[in-house]
């Protein structure tokens, strides 16, 4: 790199810092400005038709109506639109710095910054705050554009350094800025009754744009020369940033990527969208979490986003997941699609962020942070699961050869042996095979150890006689149409055809018994309303009740992990058969290309014999004088050598009728491609909700809530429509594999040529030596080579005639070297096809789609359904039972209840000013009970006898009465001598006590309860 090019990396890397260290500040200020503009007396239109519209929503959802949940929606919303809008713009002014330069863009991309923070220093109302961000997100297009004019001065080899440069000034300002920003908000001063808190930020913000303006404008060059797109082409590029359908499905490689190389990469841009989009929101809404849960002010804010950057600094250098992931999506990409998978991850990346704050601040706004951080947590499994499935896929791209080797055949072409070479179209190499070499199957998948070895273990053989019994009483399980005709079991995948009907038949007597077990539920539930029973509780059965709901969930967590990996075995099995299919269906049109090769060949062969005829007529004319005897054995060779190359079409046409019927593979693979990816996502996403649900309910029943069984019983119902919805779909499918397996030779022959379906049961059952001899029937290959032989031997015997008849002609002489060529050609072309379609090419592949199916398959399938099965009725036990804890789990006098800020003892702003004894008993104040117990140390208001007007003491019973006169309990309820005695606080609700032979502590916490 030349001084001047250090000079603007430098220059840049400093701007970019600036640029970052001024958009950081505001990140822990997110809180405070929302409460700020949430006072009463600074609420203007627009913040309180946002408030009058939430609040409408939590009316009509029941959702409580709590002002801090409403502020951390509200900053949700502010940080999506921020994002949304910087999404939208950042493709475009990236596409227009290719057309007016780098330094022009970059220069509108920070004075439209420098506007949004101007308008953000003089934002007293809620509206102008609103406008600084939307003219933040549209113009912040800064950063892109530094990467862009890092690829323009360094070169490809060494662009890593310019990004990692880019990452660094990411750390700095990360780390830093969001400690200006606290520490500016934390000294500001207040004027004339306005609380300015956020000016000095704002103004700080500003200076360091203004001295990145000024660099930007003084000291950097411009780095693009010419023009690299014209503004017409601007408008499509764009919009293949900006459509999202475009991002997810990376059209933009449709044209140069192949198919499998693709489905990885959109699956590695999903894995990226999911992680970002959960991480985005949960780290957006942990510092209203902290501000509302502990209380941090600004300046911790600043220091907690400090320690966060600096552990962001060691995760980053160890290049974990997102520098992952684009690691190997540009693995899996082209050379000359780099630069433009970058910017489509990019983009992926912006909507995330666009989304998941949005996504989590409702969900924190609706069910509290507890269930919107437990639910987050555990929804990045998801992505987790999906990235173990995208480098399943990668490892298929890279080990199965769906990319093409530098000679132009598929890397999972079978190897040869080379005895010779012949140019070939595209690049391919034909041999002749004269021993084969032993086939690498290192790409090839291994389904299950039993499957290579001669020997069963007890468990799998027992596994397998279970798998067998199953696919055969289901099989005979009885079918019906919608007309409730009897169906046979043969598969078939008409659409609207009798045996489609009997599957969905099936799945709606599943869906009629699920309605039947709700209906018990219901009906046991009203029952239970009606009957509640208000007395008699004892401790043993809440706690045998308690116990018996956390072992039923127990059991239903186990459950939950044989659907994980039923679905998982499921999804191991059809990947491997599809494998299988798009191996054998490449090997085949290996050999199809082999035959259009060997047909060339063939047809020049042909018109060399003409050719040849030709001449030797000519000859004779000319020379009459020779041997008619051996000119006329010459017409005869002449003539047996066409009709011998004419007959080897028969054998080709033969050959190629077998090999050419591969579209309906072909679709069947795509089709199962597809939908099991969809199958497999869908699964895994319900799965993880109904055990998120079951979690939340097995920790309420350990805590014996009240509340927590109530919102289980509700959500419980979800839970059990969700597993027997599934069930209902599951076992149609175990028994179509079933019928798939027993009877699929109907579906499949009414697709494929009987002479196909020979070959593939060949290939499944032959044994895969590697000898080019072992071939399937119905491929007429060894025919055709002993064709050539003979070919081969009358060519030479009709050269030494000619040869001796017209004195070796240069003429005859180079048309025989051009018809002896050819034969030679022709049997190095039929070496290399014996090679494409012996046994060893296709055993492992073809065993692999019946094994995948047929065994792995419906083992998944089996374990998933059973599993499903029985978590159902487990479901349908628990949603049973927790109906009893309604009442056995009653709230208690002492439970703690949250109240909002309309308190009208004690408003939530005023918590930190309650004393801890209240009333100098220590117990009536659950809300400041932990946080005070911490910090607070008030003595006692001496307004109880029960410390005998003394220091509070924690262990100090709360009937003692050591410190006060000996009055025996009959007397402290009757005449002067307990009013004497004692002096209770007033009791805002008490009843007027009658006299009697009453219980003297039955209603003794009534008189307390405030």
């Amino acid at each position: 790199m030349d001084v001047a090019s250090r000079k603007t990396v430098i220059v840049l890397i400093s701007a970019l810092i600036l640029d970052l260290l001024a958009f950081t500040c505001i990140l822990p200020l997110f809180p405070s400005i929302i409460d700020f503009y949430a006072v009463e007396s600074r609420k203007d239109s627009l913040y309180t038709l946002f408030d009058s519209t939430v609040r409408s929503v939590q009316n009509l959802a029941l959702i409580p109506n709590l002002t801090r949940y409403n502020n951390v929606l509200f900053g949700g919303l502010l940080g999506s639109l921020f994002s949304a809008l910087q999404f939208v713009s950042s493709p475009i002014l990236g596409a227009l710095s290719d057309v007016y330069g780098r330094k022009s863009i970059l220069l509108i991309s920070v004075l439209g910054t420098l506007t949004s923070y101007i308008i953000w220093s003089q934002s007293d109302t809620f509206t102008l705050f609103i406008v600084s961000r939307i003219i933040g997100g549209l113009s912040k297009a800064s950063v892109s554009v530094s990467i862009t004019i890092m690829a323009d001065i360094f070169p490809a080899a060494k662009r890593g350094i310019g990004t990692a440069l880019v990452g660094i000034a990411f750390s700095i300002g990360f780390i830093v800025g969001p400690m200006f920003g606290a520490y500016f908000s934390s000294i500001a001063p207040s004027k004339q009754g306005i609380d300015e808190l956020f000016t000095l930020p704002a103004y700080f913000a500003i200076s360091l744009t203004v001295v990145q303006l000024f660099l930007l404008v003084v000291l950097l060059p411009e780095t693009l020369t010419t023009p690299k797109i014209a503004l017409k082409d601007i408008l499509r590029n764009v919009l293949v940033y900006l459509n999202p359908w475009s991002l997810f499905s990376f059209s933009a490689l449709e044209e140069s990527q192949s198919k499998e190389a693709l489905r990885a990469i959109r699956a590695y841009g999903l894995v990226y969208f999911l992680y970002l989009f959960l991480f985005s929101g949960l780290e957006f809404t942990l510092s209203f979490f902290t501000h509302l849960r502990f209380g941090y002010d600004s300046m911790q804010q600043g220091r907690m986003y400090l320690f966060t950057g600096f552990i962001m600094i060691l995760i980053q250098a160890s290049a974990t997941v997102v520098p992952c992931i684009t690691s190997c999506v540009l693995e899996l990409a082209n050379e000359s699609d780099k630069g433009v998978t970058t910017g489509i991850f990019r983009s992926l990346g912006a909507l995330a962020r666009a989304l998941g704050p949005m996504v989590a601040s409702t969900l924190f706004w609706v069910v509290g942070p507890a269930f919107c951080y437990a639910v987050g947590g555990l929804s990045l499994a998801i992505p987790l699961v999906l990235l173990r499935r995208a480098t399943a896929r990668a490892h298929n791209v890279r080990g199965r050869g769906f990319k093409r080797t530098t000679d132009g055949r598929p890397a999972s072409a079978p190897p040869v042996a080379i005895a010779g070479t012949l140019p070939l179209p595209r690049g391919h190499t034909a041999v002749l095979c004269i021993k084969p070499s032993p086939p690498s199957h290192s790409h090839t998948p291994r389904l299950t150890a039993w499957e290579e070895s001669r020997v069963i273990t007890a468990p799998l053989k027992m596994l397998n006689s279970i798998v067998n019994f199953v696919i055969t009483n289901l099989h005979r399980v009885p079918r019906f149409n919608f007309q409730f005709k009897h169906v046979k079991p043969a598969f078939d995948l008409t659409w609207f055809g009798d045996y489609l009907q009997s599957l969905f038949f099936l799945g709606f007597i599943c869906l009629l018994f699920t309605s039947l077990l709700l209906l018990t539920i219901t009906i046991e539930w009203i029952c239970r309303c009606c009957s509640r029973k208000a007395a008699g509780r004892t401790r043993r059965e809440v706690r045998n009740l308690s116990i018996s709901l956390f072992l039923i969930s127990a059991v239903c967590f186990i459950l939950l992990g044989f659907c994980f990996f039923g679905n998982e075995h499921l999804n191991r099995g059809v990947t491997s058969a599809v494998a299988g299919i798009d191996d054998t269906i490449k090997n085949i049109k290996y050999a199809n290309e082999q035959c259009t090769i060997f047909s060339g060949i063939r047809e020049n062969a042909t018109q060399h014999i003409n050719d040849l005829i030709s001449i030797v007529n000519t000859k004779a004319h000319e020379h009459p004088e020779v041997n008619q005897t051996d000119l006329t054995e010459a017409h005869h060779l002449l003539t047996g050598l066409s009709h011998e190359v004419d007959g080897l079409q028969t054998g080709l046409e033969k050959m190629q009728h077998v090999l050419k019927n591969i579209d309906f593979l072909e679709d069947q693979r795509n089709a199962v491609d597809y939908y099991e990816f969809e199958r497999w996502a869908v699964c895994i996403t319900l799965l993880i909700i109904i055990s998120s649900v079951l979690f939340l309910g097995a920790t309420f029943f350990c805590q014996r809530s009240w509340k927590g069984s109530v919102l289980f019983s509700a959500f419980g119902v979800v839970i059990f429509i969700l597993s027997w919805s599934i069930f209902s779909i599951s076992l149609p499918v175990l028994t179509a594999l079933s019928d798939l397996c027993l009877e699929g030779d109907q579906y499949v022959s009414a697709h494929l040529s009987r002479e196909m379906i020979e070959t593939i049961k060949f290939y499944k059952t032959c044994n895969p030596k590697p000898s080019h001899d072992n071939l399937p029937p119905s491929i007429p290959v060894d025919q055709i080579n002993s064709k050539l032989v003979s070919l081969q031997a009358s060519e030479t015997k009709l050269d030494a005639l000619l040869g001796s008849l017209f004195n070796h002609s240069s003429e005859i002489s180079n048309a025989t070297a051009f018809l002896s060529f050819d034969i030679s050609q022709s049997l190095k072309s039929v070496g290399a096809l014996e090679t494409t379609v012996a046994c060893y090419a296709y055993h492992d592949d073809v065993k692999a789609m019946y094994k995948g199916i047929c065994y792995t398959g419906i083992t998944g399938t089996l374990i998933f359904t059973a599993s499903l099965f029985l978590l159902g009725v487990l479901f349908f036990t628990l949603l049973l039972i927790v109906s009893r804890s309604w009442y056995l789990f009653s709230r208690q006098p002492t439970d703690y209840g949250e109240v909002d800020e309309n308190d009208p003892f004690f408003p939530r702003n005023n918590d930190s000013t309650i004393p801890v004894d209240i009333y100098g008993t220590h117990v009536y104040n659950p809300r400041t009970r932990f946080a005070n117990s911490l910090e607070r140390t008030e003595p006692s208001t001496g307004t109880t006898t029960v410390t005998g007007g003394g220091a509070n003491n924690p262990s100090t019973p709360l009937l003692d009465n050591s410190g006060g006169p000996s009055t025996p309990l009959w007397n402290h309820r009757s005449g002067s001598n307990f009013n004497a005695q004692a002096s209770a606080p007033p009791a805002t609700n008490s009843v007027i006590r009658s006299g009697g032979f009453e219980d003297a502590y039955g209603r003794y916490q009534e008189q307390f309860d405030v």
